[in-house]
C-alpha cells in the first residue's frame, strides 16, 4: 500500500529508489514531479536574472542608470502584484503567467504608444527572460534518470510546478535539460491560475488526468507546496531536501547579497554560475581547467573582446600553439557579448618560424633569443636556429678559438663569441636563411588575406612580445601591412622594453609596467599556461609553398609532448566549458572585465603561490619543451623534502615552479617564506611604473577597413584546403584525446570546486600584509596590492578604499625617529 503520508529524505538518489519501489506496486498510475530545485536547478538565484530582464529592458529603451533600471524593476513587480490581485479577486489564485505580465508591463514603461510598440516589447522581455531561464537551468541528473527509466517503463510521468514562466518555456527548459521525451504533460500554475501551494493545481492535475488521490506520487522539495498539500488530498507525497543542493543555493544568494554590496564579488558570483555542481566526465583534469584555470582565461577573453571593441579592431589572430584555445573561448564571449564580432583565424607561428623571418643577420638579438630559449648556453645550443651541420659547425667553432660545439660557454659576451656571431658562414647562413624565411612567412600571410590594412590584434598568452617583434619585422617592408595590437595575458619586464622599442601591446592581466602583486603571481609560473594552453599539434618549424610545416608526431620535437596531450585536452575541455557558462553570465548581467578581474588575480595567486599539494602532484606530470631550434625538455618541477636541505633549497632553485617545489617539501608555509622573499627580487628588478598607453595609432590608414579591392593570393584554394585538412586533424586529435580520461575520485575533483577557502584567503592576505615590511626593511620600493576584498563579515580588505596597510601606519608612527624619511632605493 502507499503511504499516505509525506515522505522526506535529504538526497535525491534514496527519494528515487523510494520512487522507483512505490512504482512496483503496481498501484501508481502517474508519477509528477516538481520543476525549479527538483527535476532543474538554477546556476543562480532568481533575482539575477529578473534583474538582467530589467537592464537589457532599460537598454531598449535607453535607460541605463541603476536608478532607472530599478524602476524598470519596480514597475514589473507592482504589474506582478496588480494581476495576481486580480486573479484572486476573479477565484483563482493569485498567479498569472509571464506573457500576460510582459504585455501590461511594456504598456506601463510605454505609456502613450501604439499596441503595436508596446507588442514588440513585450515580445522582447519575453524571449529575454526565456533565453536567461533557459542559460541557467541545468538538468538533477537523480530526477532525469528516474524520469527517463518510468518512460521507458511505459508510466505516465507529468510535472506539475509553480511558476508563472509558463508550459511552452519550461517545456524549453526541459528539452535543453535533456527530459524529451520523458514527461507526458505538465501543469503550471501561471497558465491555469491555480497553486500547488493552495492544493487547487492537485485537484486541477486529479480531474484532467481522471484519477483517484491513490494512484498518484508527487515529488518535490517545497515541505508545503509539494508535501503538506499533496498529503492532505489524499496524494503520496516524498519531500526532498537535499543537503548538497541547499549548501549550493545558500552560497549562491550569499555571493548574490555580497555582489551587490561589492561589485568586486561579481567575479566569485560568475564562478558560482560558471561551476554551478557541474558533473564531470574527464576527472581530474578537467576539474581543474574548469574551476582553477577558468577564471583567468575567462577573464583574458572578456578583456579581449571589451579592448578589440573600444579599439575598432577587424581581425584577431591567434597565435599557435596557445592561440587554438583562446580562440575558440574568445568566440563564446564574441558571439554573446560584441555587437561587432571581427573576424578570427588560428596563426600558424611560432618563436623558430618568426625569428627566422626576421632575421638579416645574426646579431644580439638573435643570441639573446637562443640563450633565452635553450638552456646552458654553448656554441651548437647558440647557432641552433642556423640548422648548421656537425662539420660546419665544427669548423666554425674551432677557427673562433672556443673549445667546442658543446662546451659550456663561460662568457657568452667573450670576444670568441663575438668572432663567433661575425664569422662569414654564420653571416652567409642567417642572411640566406633569413631571405627564404621571410619570403615564405608573407607568402603564407598573403594566402590568408593577412595583408589588407586595418587594425589587428595578436592574442598569445604572452610575456616578452619576441613573435609579434620578430613578425613585425619581417613584414615591415610589405605595403599592406596593418596596424598590429598585441594582447596578451600578461607582458613581463622583457617585453616592457620591446613596446618602448616601438611594440604595440598590453598585459590585459599583469603588467610589469604596472605590476600589482596578486596579478602578478602569472609571471612566477608562465609554464603553467604556456603548457595547459598548448594544442595538440608539433610546432611550426617554417612554411614551404605557403604552408606551414609542423613538427610530426614521434619527433623529438614532439616525443616528449605527445604523454601530455591527452592531460592537457581534458583540461582545456573545462576551460572552454567555463567560458561558455562566463559568456552567458557577462551577455545577462552586463559586468566588464574590471569586475571580476580581481577575483582572476585572486585564483591564480592561490593556485602558483599556495598551491594544494595535489595540484602540485598534477602539474609537475608535464615537460616543458623549448622549441628554438633546440628539443631541450625538462620538467615544471622536481621533488625534495625539507628533511635533506641541500636537495630542497637545489630543487627550488632548479624547478621552473619553485613554489610547487617548496609545497612539497615544507608545505605552505614554505610558500608563505618564498613569497616573502621573492618580492624582494620582484621590486628590483621591476622596470619604472607608469601608465600603459597601447591604444590605436592617430594614422587614419589604419582607421578601417581598406576600401580598395584586395588582390588574392595566388594559392588560395590551395591553402583554403590544406588549412581546412589541417584543422580537421587537429579536431579529430582533440576528439581521440578527450576519450581518455583517468579515472579520479569525486571527493579530490571536490576540493578543486572551491578555488579559494576561507584558511586559503586568510593565508594570502596575511602573506600581502608582512611582504611591505619586509620590503621596508631591505629599503626596496613597494608594490601594489589589489587582491579580492574580504566579504563583509569576513576579513578586512587589504584593497578597500581608505585603508592604510601596516607598513604606512608603521612608517608613520616613526617617522619623528628616522633620520632620512625616505622609503629607500629600489
Amino acid at each position: 500500500m502507499i503511504s499516505r503520508n509525506a515522505l522526506k529524505f535529504n538526497d535525491f538518489g534514496s527519494a528515487t529508489d523510494r520512487v522507483r519501489a512505490l512504482v512496483a506496486t503496481g498501484k501508481c498510475r502517474l508519477v509528477s514531479i516538481d520543476v525549479f530545485d527538483t527535476a532543474v536547478f538554477r546556476r543562480c538565484v532568481p533575482e539575477l536574472i529578473v534583474e538582467s530582464v530589467c537592464r537589457e529592458v532599460g537598454k531598449r529603451l535607453d535607460q541605463h542608470s541603476a536608478a532607472e533600471i530599478e524602476q524598470i524593476r519596480r514597475k514589473r513587480e507592482s504589474v506582478y502584484f496588480e494581476l495576481a490581485e486580480n486573479s484572486r479577486s476573479s477565484g483563482r489564485d493569485p498567479d498569472i503567467d509571464l506573457a500576460t505580465m510582459c504585455l501590461t508591463w511594456a504598456a506601463r514603461l510605454l505609456p502613450g504608444r501604439s499596441v503595436t510598440e508596446h507588442g514588440a516589447l513585450a515580445d522582447f522581455m519575453l524571449s529575454t527572460e526565456a533565453k536567461y531561464e533557459i542559460w541557467a537551468c541545468e538538468p538533477n541528473l537523480e530526477i532525469r534518470r528516474l524520469v527517463t527509466e518510468l518512460a521507458e517503463a511505459g508510466h505516465r510521468v507529468i510535472y506539475c510546478s509553480d511558476m508563472y514562466l509558463g508550459q511552452t518555456i519550461i517545456e524549453r527548459i526541459l528539452s535543453k535539460c535533456g527530459y524529451d521525451p520523458g514527461f507526458s504533460h505538465g501543469y503550471v500554475s501561471g497558465d491555469h491560475q491555480l497553486l500547488k501551494r493552495t492544493g487547487r493545481l492537485f485537484e486541477h492535475v486529479l480531474e484532467s488526468e481522471g484519477i483517484s488521490p491513490a494512484e498518484m506520487i508527487h515529488v518535490g522539495d517545497d515541505p508545503l507546496a509539494d508535501g503538506e498539500r499533496p498529503t492532505a488530498l489524499g496524494i503520496a507525497s516524498i519531500t526532498v531536501r537535499s543537503t548538497e543542493h541547499l549548501r549550493l543555493r545558500r552560497l549562491a544568494r550569499r555571493d548574490w547579497n555580497d555582489a551587490r554590496r561589492n561589485r568586486d564579488w561579481f567575479g566569485p558570483l560568475s564562478h558560482r554560475y560558471a561551476c554551478w555542481d557541474e558533473p564531470f566526465k574527464g576527472g581530474y583534469a578537467e576539474a581543474f581547467g574548469m574551476a582553477l584555470m577558468g577564471p583567468v582565461v575567462g577573464y583574458f577573453a572578456l578583456a579581449m573582446a571589451e579592448y578589440c571593441s573600444s579599439n575598432a579592431i577587424d581581425r584577431i589572430y591567434f597565435l599557435s600553439r596557445e592561440g587554438l584555445v583562446l580562440k575558440g573561448i574568445f568566440n563564446e564571449f564574441a558571439a554573446l557579448c560584441m555587437r561587432k564580432q571581427p573576424d578570427t583565424e588560428y596563426l600558424y607561428v611560432s618563436r623558430l618560424s618568426t625569428g627566422l623571418a626576421a632575421m638579416r643577420s645574426f646579431g644580439l638579438r638573435e643570441m639573446l633569443a637562443s640563450l633565452a630559449a635553450n638552456g646552458k648556453p654553448t656554441a651548437r645550443k647558440l647557432l641552433t636556429m642556423l640548422s648548421l651541420d656537425d662539420r660546419t659547425l665544427a669548423s666554425i667553432t674551432s677557427s673562433c678559438g672556443l673549445p667546442g660545439v658543446d662546451a659550456p660557454l663561460q662568457e657568452p659576451f667573450s670576444p670568441e663569441v663575438a668572432r663567433l656571431l661575425a664569422h662569414p658562414d654564420v653571416t652567409a647562413r642567417a642572411a640566406e636563411l633569413g631571405e627564404n624565411s621571410r619570403v615564405e612567412l608573407i607568402k603564407y600571410l598573403e594566402g590568408i588575406d593577412f595583408f589588407r590594412g586595418g587594425r589587428v590584434a595578436l592574442v598569445d598568452v604572452g610575456w616578452g612580445l619576441q613573435i609579434q617583434e620578430s613578425l613585425e619585422l619581417a613584414i615591415q617592408d610589405h605595403a599592406g601591412a596593418p596596424e598590429i595590437h598585441g594582447l596578451y595575458l600578461g607582458v613581463d619586464r622583457l617585453g616592457v622594453a620591446r613596446r618602448r622599442a616601438g611594440v604595440r601591446a598590453v598585459g590585459l592581466l599583469a603588467d610589469a609596467q604596472q605590476y600589482e602583486w596578486f596579478a602578478g603571481a602569472i609571471f612566477d609560473f608562465v609554464h603553467l599556461f604556456e603548457v595547459l594552453t598548448r594544442a595538440p599539434h608539433g610546432t611550426v618549424l617554417g612554411y614551404e609553398d605557403g604552408h606551414p610545416c609542423l613538427a610530426a608526431s614521434g619527433t623529438p620535437a614532439r616525443a616528449a609532448e605527445e604523454p601530455d596531450d591527452s592531460a592537457i585536452v581534458q583540461c582545456q575541455t573545462g576551460m572552454r566549458a567555463y567560458a561558455a557558462q562566463l559568456a552567458r553570465f557577462a551577455a545577462m548581467t552586463g559586468i566588464s572585465s574590471s569586475e571580476i578581474v580581481r577575483h582572476a588575480a585572486t585564483v591564480a595567486t592561490r593556485v602558483i603561490r599556495f598551491p594544494r599539494v595535489r595540484e602540485v602532484e598534477f602539474l609537475l606530470g608535464f615537460e616543458n619543451i623549448a622549441h628554438l631550434g633546440s628539443n631541450d625538455s625538462r620538467p615544471l618541477g622536481y621533488r625534495a623534502r625539507l628533511t635533506r636541505p641541500l636537495d630542497f633549497f637545489g630543487a627550488i632553485n632548479r624547478s621552473l615552479w619553485s613554489e610547487g617545489a617548496a609545497v612539497l617539501g615544507a608545505g605552505r608555509v614554505g610558500a608563505v617564506i618564498l613569497a616573502v622573499l621573492k618580492s624582494a627580487r620582484i621590486s628590483r628588478r621591476l622596470p619604472a611604473q607608469q601608465p600603459v598607453n597601447s591604444g590605436p595609432s592617430a594614422d587614419a590608414r589604419h582607421n578601417s577597413m581598406p576600401t580598395s579591392p584586395h588582390s588574392p593570393s595566388p594559392l588560395p584554394q590551395e591553402l583554403s584546403s590544406a588549412k581546412s585538412s589541417m584543422e580537421a586533424q587537429i579536431m579529430e586529435m582533440e576528439g581521440q584525446l578527450q576519450k581518455r580520461p583517468g579515472p579520479t575520485a569525486l571527493a579530490t575533483i571536490k576540493e578543486v570546486w572551491t578555488p579559494i577557502t576561507r584558511a586559503e584567503f586568510l593565508l594570502m592576505s596575511l602573506t600581502a600584509r608582512v611582504i611591505p615590511f619586509y620590503l621596508f626593511a631591505r629599503r626596496r620600493k613597494q608594490l601594489a596590492f589589489s587582491s579580492l576584498p574580504a566579504r563583509p563579515s569576513g576579513l578586512p580588505s587589504i584593497s578597500r578604499p581608505g585603508y592604510q596597510s601596516g607598513w604606512v601606519r608603521f612608517r608613520a608612527l616613526t617617522k619623528p625617529f628616522r633620520r632620512n624619511p625616505s622609503l629607500g632605493k629600489g
